[in-house]
């Protein structure tokens, strides 16, 4: 099984294996930019969960579905964070 996903732009990020919850993987949100869709291990066959991280690495969404997050959910977080960190990115 693999145990680190490779981010767009060429960080890594580590995935979690647990018994009782689906994989996972942690990423600062800005690294997940460029992710669309959630990576899938097993061939594809499994997605893992991914939980965004704000620039300070506190938790900030965890999602199943990355592609909505960043149609539906991203809006009100970039407003949310946008003030408190204004020296990161938000695209």
């Amino acid at each position: 099984m693999a145990t680190y996903y490779s981010l767009k732009n060429g960080k890594t990020a580590r995935i979690v294996y647990d018994e009782k919850q689906s994989p996972s993987v942690s990423a600062v949100l800005q690294h997940m930019y460029e992710v669309n869709e959630n990576p899938k291990i097993a061939a594809g066959r499994i997605s893992v969960t991914v939980h965004l991280l704000s620039p300070a690495q506190r938790p900030i969404q965890t999602t199943g579905d990355i592609g909505r997050f960043w149609r539906e959910g991203y809006p009100a977080v970039k407003a949310q964070l946008r003030g408190r960190y204004p020296k990161h990115e938000w695209r």
